[in-house]
């Protein structure tokens, strides 16, 4: 009895396919080897570049900065007073930071405060302009007499230069107290009609400002919209408090 012809083609059928399925098996395993070996490779090349990191750094040479000397302490001087307007004072305690930080080799004692000066000598350096120009540029921004005086002493600059940036004539005290009340909107500068304990607050924040307690009353007790050009900055009464003075 013989085998059917659709027999024998489905056995055939299945035994390729079942070829065809064993064929694939060890493939697929390979790749999945083969898919492992990267990360593997990867893992071991960062090891390798941290150890390799590591032994670099620690052959690395110190880059601490060399003790100053005398030429070395007149270049940091030569540069900063290169970069900043500056004051004698301010170039002198720098010179001294640069010493406790760097150390000095110097044969001799360092001598800052003679490096300061012949930087004077030289007008690289001059109290009296730096002086005169950041009391300028505080009066633009509304800023008052002892406010100045505060940043210059601050500043280092001897009381004498002090007095000459600071001698304003009253039209100037008086148009940087106009500015300030501009720029916080003030006096003849507001909206409305302030109350009195607005009023007093606004007298405290121009007295803060470095404005005299005369000069503050006079503008703050401006009606809003008011002329200001009569302002003037004279000390005419002595009292110092705003609680002191009639609303």
């Amino acid at each position: 009895m013989g085998v059917p012809a659709g027999a024998v083609a489905s056995i055939s059928v299945f035994i390729v396919k079942k070829a065809s399925f064993l064929s694939r098996r060890p493939a697929s395993s390979a790749r999945t080897r083969d898919s492992l070996a990267p990360r593997q490779s990867r893992s071991k090349s960062l090891a390798s570049v941290a150890q390799t990191w590591r032994m670099s750094y620690a052959r690395r040479p110190d880059r601490s900065p060399k003790p100053l000397d005398k030429a070395a302490l007149e270049r940091l001087a030569l540069r900063y007073v290169e970069r900043y307007a500056t004051t004698r004072a301010r170039l002198r305690q720098y010179l001294a930071r640069k010493l406790r930080e760097r150390g000095w080799e110097g044969a001799d004692a360092p001598e800052i405060d003679s490096l300061a000066e012949r930087m004077a000598e030289l007008r690289y350096v001059d109290d009296r302009a730096f002086a005169e120009n950041k009391a300028a540029s505080m009066g633009r921004k509304g800023l008052g007499i002892r406010r100045v005086e505060q940043a210059l002493r601050h500043a280092g600059v001897e009381a004498q230069d002090v007095e000459a940036a600071t001698a304003a004539d009253e039209n100037d005290a008086a148009e940087s107290a106009i500015r300030f009340a501009k720029r916080r909107r003030i006096g003849p500068f507001s909206q409305e009609a302030s109350a009195p304990e607005t009023i007093r607050k606004h007298v405290a924040a121009m007295m803060r400002a470095g404005h005299s307690p005369s000069l503050a009353w006079q503008v703050v007790r401006l009606k809003p919209g008011e002329e200001h050009g009569f302002v003037s900055g004279q000390q005419s009464r002595n009292k110092t408090s705003p609680i002191d003075w009639e609303l």
